[in-house]
């Protein structure tokens, strides 16, 4: 269903400028949405509307927030509501509908970063707000608030991932711990939410940074420990962004005493880079944390796109930094290497006009080398061949998610060094 209405985004909102005046765009299931983008936008918002649609509370916030530099995407509950129905699942996935309706238009617009979406909605529309909160994975969105939020959520099926009672009219969902919200959530009532009280409450937010000025813009996640210990991890992500794989696996690594500063993909290749720009991205990064956090030795993991770019950007690291890395551990790689992001990567889709990876991964000493793949992508991994050159290999169950065991994917990551 999102693979569908992703390729008609691109056809739309490729096709017309939507910077200015609101324009009412119809688009897949969410029917009809109420856009309006700045020149130059300093934030991304969705307004979900109340039980009686986009009105003039929903239009003026809008308006308010374009005032302010915000890109604003209005969805009226009453049509999205009527567009679930026609949905082919056995429950609803509507924060990741969000998530991929937000870096489509994004990546259509052509806008130099990645901005997390904020959402804001109004009776039930901030009841779906707060349970698309609660169903997301981090990194979906920059903050969320509801104003009056009713009780029950009233949609054809429940949302997937969520503890649902059914009721007369619909679902209500047992609150999430807040410590367990990937986002900040305030709930409002309509006496202390004006147009300028929301309006002032959407600070612009570029996710984590490093505390280091030179760093300060590269879009890093540290995962730092409290053992001591002479290995740490550089993880590339995928082109999904810091978010599932790649934090479980960063997470997972740092549980077992391993920090770990992960490279938000999403964010850094929104506009096109190359290997050379990496690898000096990834010598700051190297420099400075295995200082800070005295390690001696660095495992440098990609999974995906984030495998895919790995090798080239080794090859380019200085000598002194090189040396540092003890293996490379490449999840998932492909036989091309892309340095933008596509809209077809989010479903499924790889672009095989990148450049070769293997003639990089040729100059790379085969012992630094592990390779991870799933058995139903063998014809498209280079890690069958890499094996026959002598590299560490694994093929797993499954495919490009390896049946989500991710704790063995940790666990073999943390073995490279070893061969293991």
């Amino acid at each position: 269903m999102i693979a569908r209405w992703l390729v008609a985004i691109s056809l739309i909102f490729g096709s017309i400028a939507i910077t200015g005046p609101a324009q009412a765009v119809e688009i897949g299931r969410f029917q009809k949405l109420w856009v309006k983008v700045p020149a130059k936008p300093l934030g991304f918002t969705f307004i979900l509307s109340g039980n009686t649609g986009w009105g003039q509370r929903e239009q003026a916030l809008a308006d308010t927030l374009y005032d302010k530099g915000w890109t604003s995407v209005g969805i009226d509950l009453p049509l999205y509501r009527a567009g679930l129905i026609t949905g082919d699942n056995n429950c609803h996935q509507v924060a990741n509908e969000l998530v991929a309706l937000a870096k489509a238009m994004q990546r259509e617009q052509g806008g130099r970063s990645y901005l997390l979406p904020a959402v804001i909605g109004f009776g039930e529309g901030g009841t779906l707000a707060y349970d698309a909160l609660a169903q997301s994975m981090r990194e979906s969105f920059s903050l969320v608030l509801s104003v009056d939020r009713t009780p029950t959520l009233n949609t054809p099926l429940a949302l997937c991932g969520l503890t649902a009672t059914k009721t007369a009219t619909g679902f209500s969902y047992a609150d999430v711990p807040v410590a367990q919200l990937t986002a900040p959530y305030q709930s409002l009532t309509a006496a202390a939410a004006s147009t300028a009280a929301l309006a002032a409450r959407f600070v612009y937010n570029d996710g984590p940074v490093a505390a280091r000025a030179d760093l300060a813009k590269l879009p890093i996640i540290p995962l730092p420990v409290q053992t001591a210990g002479d290995v740490m991890v550089v993880f590339i992500a995928g082109d999904g962004g810091w978010r599932d794989l790649d934090r479980t696996i960063g997470e997972r690594l740092q549980t077992m005493g391993i920090p770990v500063v992960g490279l938000d993909t999403l964010r850094y290749f929104w506009t096109l880079q190359n290997p050379d720009r990496l690898a000096a991205d990834l010598d700051k990064i190297i420099k400075y944390y295995s200082t800070t956090w005295k390690r001696s030795k660095v495992i440098l993991v990609g999974y995906s796109f984030g495998a895919d770019v790995m090798p080239a950007a080794y090859n380019r690291l200085p000598h002194a930094t090189r040396e540092k890395v003890i293996a490379l551990s490449l999840l998932a790689l492909s036989k091309t290497a892309n340095y933008e992001i596509y809209v077809s990567g989010w479903i499924g889709i790889h672009n095989d006009k990148g450049a070769p990876v293997l003639p990089e991964l040729q100059k790379i000493p085969v012992a630094k080398i592990q390779c991870i793949y799933g058995e139903d992508e063998t014809k498209e991994s280079l890690c069958p061949l890499l094996e026959k050159a002598g590299a560490s290999v694994f093929k797993t169950k499954g495919s490009h998610h390896f049946d989500h065991d991710y704790v063995s994917l940790a666990n073999r990551v943390a073995k490279a060094p070893s061969g293991r």
